[in-house]
């Protein structure tokens, strides 16, 4: 069972989203007040959402925080995956498949012309690829002091 988190729920939860948070970005110690503080304004205004899986025992399994965003250049509303985290360490196929499936419902209801994610776990890169997204991009990195 998949179950949106209404604003208000969210303080309830606010120490197992944390867990996840940091577990799923992997933000560094120095990052981390900021981060967490951005992250629970976003969800207590409903900028971003929660999502928690239950499974038939009502014992989460996967935690989700999605954003509804614009693509500025051709204007179109998007579903930002910006969290993605297992409580389990293995999910069947058929789990994946039904919470994709309600997170694409979800984006349909908010008028979303895609979804899109990005992480550093070449885990949720597997299940992307076997859910049916496409690859748009890659990213680069290097911090300036490291540059020869």
């Amino acid at each position: 069972m998949i179950i949106r988190l209404q604003a208000r729920q969210i303080p309830e939860f606010w120490d197992i989203i944390k867990f996840a948070a940091v577990g799923a970005d992997e933000i560094t110690e120095e990052h981390l007040q900021p981060y967490l503080n951005k992250l629970l304004q976003e969800l207590l205004s409903d900028k971003a959402q929660c999502f928690v899986h239950l499974d038939e025992n009502r014992v989460l399994i996967k935690l989700m925080v999605t954003k509804i965003l614009g693509n500025h250049v051709t204007g179109e509303k998007y579903l930002g995956m910006e969290i993605l985290y297992s409580f389990k360490p293995t999910i069947s196929d058929d789990v994946w498949r039904e919470e994709f499936i309600f997170i694409r419902n979800f984006a349909i209801k908010e008028q979303c012309k895609y979804i899109c994610g990005r992480s550093r776990n070449p885990r949720i890169w597997e299940i992307s690829q076997f859910l049916g997204f496409k690859e748009t991009n890659r990213s680069f990195s290097m911090k300036v002091g490291d540059i020869k």
